[in-house]
């Protein structure tokens, strides 16, 4: 048998090694051929938006690890204003026109809802099946069962968008959206301009759903293979509870945690030199409590029946509100543009869109930020919002000027009257994104509240985002300021007559 073998392996020496060479070419051309036809099928992309060179580079580089099977997923760490939604559409539409995935779920803040249909609909609009739900909503059945049913079938995307939501792993959405991911396996694309800060029991689910080999293991494992933890007695020191509770105060193997956040994760920083500021509007829609007081000029809310008496008598002495504005011009105009901010006068509406939209906001934004306000009450509501969320705030106004905490806390939020703060100020440089509450109606004020954080020593591109509610003065009142001019009575009026300006 010994012989035989040796006569074997000397006389098909070269037949074996013939056969090894074949194989090994077999395999090129296969691949060959499956290139061939996924360029035959490939399509050309159907995005609205040019994408700048580095969300191209992302977006490819993305495509060819998923497509290589190097990875499952990927963390776009990109700051505030460099393109996060279009970069990870564009990976989302060639893993599409690839034959790799199909459907796209997005997972978002309720703000960012109307904004993700949107871009899918304009950026992509090949991929017929979609769903953007928020991490409120996507537990609960209805979304649940959508959501199952898209990635049940072909494989799909899965967005995360502002993926610090998810980071506390025992939470119901960040539960649900790790079920998911271990059910279906989509492919998996994190979004957060929020720095991440090395609280990697934090990172432990973004990262996990990514399919990292480090991250993606049971919560008590990882505590205990990269946390320290000790025992915490401060609550029951202050009788408020039997026992102590463990909590971390620090990690282990953090050389190790960090190599593996880097395979996974795509930065952008703001590059020194600008062109221009980027301008953002945020539109948001009518509240019920906006459309009463848009149709019916009045408020609160009060019986049909009398408010249609008094306005046909012309005599509101006996209904019993300040806010009746039939005939009064300056009122209405005043009170119109309260309105769209969720009060008017001190009478505050409910479902305030654009407190929704700043929680989100700053939840997801850790650092500096400036919020231009119009009206006390506007000042008010975001100050109340800053304590509901223990971060840091200043007011700039007519009658605080105080700004210690906004030079000493990199988190500070600095809550700016338009006219107090627009001119003279160069502290607010410290930041790039400034946020308009509400527009105001003097073209001059408007640019120098801009010029705050545009300006000499600013080494960001400066992000304007307009908030203002459409179907309502808001638009008119930017569209005046865009073209130069101040928004007057006048000008009110002939909205209110036609709708323009």
């Amino acid at each position: 048998m010994i012989n035989i073998m040796k006569h074997i392996k000397k006389k098909e020496k070269n037949i074996i090694r013939n056969t090894i060479k074949g194989i090994k070419q077999l395999d090129k051309n296969i691949t060959k051929i499956i290139m061939l036809i996924e360029r035959r099928h490939q399509r050309r992309s159907k995005m609205k938006t040019k994408l700048y060179d580095y969300q191209e580079k992302t977006a490819d580089d993305i495509f060819k690890r998923i497509s290589a099977c190097e990875i499952h997923g990927a963390y776009l760490g990109f700051d505030t204003g460099t393109g996060k939604t279009v970069t990870s559409l564009s990976v989302a539409e060639q893993l599409y026109n690839a034959h790799i995935a199909g459907p796209v779920v997005v997972i978002c803040p309720v703000s960012k809802i109307d904004d993700w249909k949107k871009d899918l609909k304009e950026e992509t609009p090949q991929i017929k099946e979609t769903f953007v739900t928020s991490f409120q909503s996507a537990w609960r059945e209805k979304s649940s069962k959508i959501i199952t049913e898209l990635l049940n079938g072909d494989i799909g995307v899965l967005i995360i968008d502002e993926g610090h939501k998810m980071k506390t792993y025992d939470s119901k959405q960040s539960k649900y959206i790790q079920k998911i991911v271990a059910d279906y396996t989509p492919y998996v694309l994190i979004l957060s301009a929020t720095p991440q800060n090395k609280k990697y029991i934090d990172l432990y689910p973004q990262y996990k759903i990514l399919d990292s080999k480090l991250f993606n293991i049971k919560a008590k494992d990882f505590k205990q293979n990269y946390c320290i933890e000790a025992q915490n007695w401060n609550l029951v020191r202050a009788g408020k509870a039997r026992f102590p509770f463990n909590e971390i105060v620090g990690y282990r193997n953090i050389e190790e945690m960090d190599a593996e956040i880097k395979k996974y994760t795509y930065y952008k920083k703001y590059e020194s030199k600008y062109d221009r500021p980027i301008e953002i509007p945020q539109l948001f829609k009518m509240t019920s409590d906006m459309k009463y007081f848009k149709e019916k000029k009045v408020w609160p809310r009060m019986d049909e029946k009398a408010l249609l008496s008094a306005l046909e008598k012309g005599d509101d002495t006996f209904v019993e509100t300040d806010f009746i504005i039939a005939n009064r011009p300056t009122l209405h105009h005043t009170y119109m543009r309260e309105s769209c901010s969720g009060f008017i006068q001190d009478k505050f509406l409910k479902d305030n869109p654009k407190l929704v939209w700043l929680k989100d906001f700053f939840e997801g934004n850790e650092g500096r930020l400036v919020v231009f306000t119009n009206f006390i009450n506007e000042t008010v509501l975001v100050s109340k919002l800053c304590e509901s969320l223990k971060r840091s705030y200043c007011i700039y106004d007519g009658a605080n000027k105080d700004l210690t905490k906004w030079n000493e806390r990199d988190d500070c939020i600095a809550i700016v009257n338009v006219v107090a703060g627009g001119a003279g100020i160069n502290d607010f440089a410290k930041t790039n994104i400034a946020i308009f509450l509400s527009p105001p109606e003097n073209h001059i004020d408007f640019e120098q509240a801009k010029g705050r954080i545009d300006r000499i020593g600013q080494t960001k591109q400066p992000v304007y985002y307009y908030l203002q509610i459409i179907n309502n003065v808001e638009p008119a009142i930017y569209k005046s300021l865009k073209e130069g001019k101040d928004f007057d009575n006048r000008m009110f009026e002939s909205w209110l007559e036609g709708g323009e300006i």
